[in-house]
């Protein structure tokens, strides 16, 4: 299971590969998000329409990556 606790300590890593993958999301959107996990889920199901256990699986491909 994903840790958010592992995000949160990536987060300024994981910026650049999110914008990539999910383009919609803002600058702003990142700054709230500031790493919370649930937060980042929520964002990107409302933007992209996918499911949490689809994001959950993205997230830790990009934190492997």
């Amino acid at each position: 299971m994903l840790s958010p606790g592992l995000v949160n300590d990536r987060w300024q890593v994981l910026i650049p590969k999110l914008r990539e993958v999910w383009p919609k999301l803002t600058d702003p959107d990142f700054r709230q998000v500031d790493g919370n996990l649930e937060l980042l889920v929520t964002k990107v199901s409302d933007r992209y329409g996918i499911k949490r256990p689809e994001l959950l699986q993205q997230v830790t491909r990009l934190l492997a990556a």
